[in-house]
């Protein structure tokens, strides 16, 4: 699971020297873009999260080899056509 920081408070910290904007929030840089042809590299199944909680990201995530996408746990349990199990 690859999760950019729009992903949750869960993520690791921003690389490098710290930045905190007001309200103590992290401040991601280029340093901490995830390099997607290195990791399709790897030949590894990988899954996006953060941001990816919508059709067209969906499309961009497995045009770009991940395996699918994480969404919010409350969606989970959407039912849409289309949305279930191939």
């Amino acid at each position: 699971m690859i999760e950019s920081p729009t992903a949750g408070g869960h993520n690791a910290p921003p690389r490098g020297k710290a930045a905190v904007e007001r309200g103590r929030r992290a401040i991601y840089g280029e340093r901490d873009r995830v390099d997607i042809e290195g990791l399709r590299a790897l030949g590894v199944p990988f899954w996006l999260a953060g941001g990816y909680g919508n059709a067209e990201k969906l499309r961009e995530a497995l045009e770009q080899g991940a395996a699918g996408i994480q969404v919010e746990p409350r969606l989970r349990s959407l039912k849409s056509p289309g949305c279930g199990p191939t």
